[in-house]
């Protein structure tokens, strides 16, 4: 009887301090996640003003036939 009772004490006491260990885990995780988010956001905007388009000449022109890497493709109908 007392075995048990020590065990159930021992439990009760884990999941009191467990509690708020796990969640301040969780939290600054997700902050660390939003930070890291945040930062590369800021990079990128930064990196290239908006409305500017890179091209990447350094492909191989010489296969024929697409790889798929090519883009995207635009269907157009011209106006006259």
């Amino acid at each position: 009887m007392k075995t048990i009772l020590t065990i159930l004490l021992i439990l009760f006491l884990l999941r009191l301090l467990l509690k708020p260990f796990i969640k301040f885990t969780v939290i600054s995780t997700v902050n660390k996640m939003t930070d890291e988010m945040r930062r590369e956001q800021e990079r990128q905007f930064k990196s290239k003003p908006e409305g500017t388009i890179s091209i990447d000449h350094t492909k191989d022109r010489t296969k024929k036939g697409s790889s798929g890497n090519d883009g995207e493709y635009i269907d157009f109908e011209e106006v006259k």
